[in-house]
Order: structure tokens, then sequence, then C-alpha cells
């Protein structure tokens, strides 16, 4: 009712300027992503819960949500770039490792978001905007819809808070389950006004290291 939206995907600054990756339903490494640009530009905004305000243009977080890095993210930024993560307040857990933003990087609550991006690994390197009939509406309206539909169907959410474990496995929403979302919260207005003011684009990626040189480009 307030024209704000909660975003599944993480948020950080590059070159001033915010940069989401959000959840698609088949993208993959939105915290590693916005990891690699906050390594650039060391400003960070959130990862996992962002939010989006519909009469401002901004996307914001709060200092209190963690940036959540798994294993297979601490491995990377080890061999990458000789990375190693600082101590915690927050003790390692089968699901990862826990940091608060400005444990990592200079905490940004809240800027005007620029762009959202939906990471593919694939064996190509290419960064395409998005048209709504070429995917834009079909994943923004997942990125708007995905902690909803796994408030509502907890199997479907591969991180167990409170049981301090994670899985490997993706966990698909379709498009179908998402319209739907959308239409019992009324949120539709939240996803025509992203894909109206916001360019959308699909990154098929390598290599993660690539993600901060194709967003600039783009």
């Amino acid at each position: 009712k307030s024209g704000i939206y909660l975003l599944h995907g993480s948020c950080a600054l590059l070159n001033k300027k915010a940069v989401f990756f959000g959840d698609d339903g088949n993208s993959m490494a939105k915290t590693l992503a916005s990891v690699e640009c906050a390594l650039v530009s060391n400003e960070y905004i959130g990862d996992e819960f962002c939010f989006y305000d519909e009469s401002s243009g901004n996307v914001f977080s709060y200092d209190f949500v963690p940036i959540h890095i798994r294993e297979c993210v601490n491995n990377h930024l080890i061999e990458k770039y000789n990375y190693k993560l600082p101590p915690s307040k927050y003790d390692p857990s089968e699901a990862g490792y826990f940091f608060n933003p400005d444990n990592l990087f200079q905490f940004v609550k809240s800027a005007k978001l620029e762009s959202m991006y939906f990471i593919h690994f694939n064996k190509k390197l290419n960064c395409k905007k998005l048209l709504e009939r070429e995917g834009a509406k079909a994943g923004v309206s997942v990125c708007l819809t995905s902690h909803i539909v796994k408030l509502l169907n907890p199997h479907l959410d591969r991180m167990r808070f409170s049981e301090k474990s994670d899985s490997s496995d993706q966990r698909k929403i379709s498009a179908i389950t998402a319209n739907q979302v959308l239409k019992k919260f009324s949120i539709g207005s939240g996803v025509n006004k992203i894909i109206d003011s916001i360019p959308v684009y699909r990154l098929d990626l390598i290599s993660p290291s690539e993600i901060p040189s194709l967003v600039m480009k783009s």
C-alpha cells in the first residue's frame, strides 16, 4: 500500500550507481555479483533482502541484514583475489558465513536504482538488455514475489535460518506462481514501474570476475 516492494536479490554501488542483482527464477550468484562490484567500489547496500521505493525510485536495505557468504563464494574470493574474510560476530555454520555489511564494506542505506541484472553462467560472455516480451517482466515478477512465495512454501527456500543449514540445489519459482502472488497481493504496479523506468539486463558469464566490467559497459 505504501508503494514499497521487497526484492529478492543483492545490491551494491559501482561508479556511484546502485546496481541490483535479482532472482528471475533461474539466475545465480546474486550475492557473489554484488560482492564483486563492492570489491571495486567498497560500497554495499544489501544482500538477499532489499526494498524498492516506487515513489523515489530508490533501493534500500538495513545494516542489520547480514551478507551471506557461501563456502563456494569464500573459495572464489581466496583463489581469485587472495581475499580472506575478516572475523565476524556470527559463528560459521553449515550454511556458510554471515557478516554485517559494514564488516566488509562501507554500508550505503539507500540510493537511486540504476539497473537490474539477472546472472546466468554459460560458455559465452554477453550482456543483453531485456524488453518486456523478452523476459524482463517475467524476471522482475519473480524478483518481487520470491520471498512471499518462499514464506508460503518453505520447501522452496534453500536457506534454513532456524537450522543454520543451506542447500546447493536450485529451487525454481515459476512465472505462473509469481503471477498468482502478484494478483493476490496487488503488487503488479511495482513490476510495471521497474520495467518502465529501470533497464533490466541478462548477463551471461563464464567467470564471476567478469561482472563489474560488463555492468560498467551496459
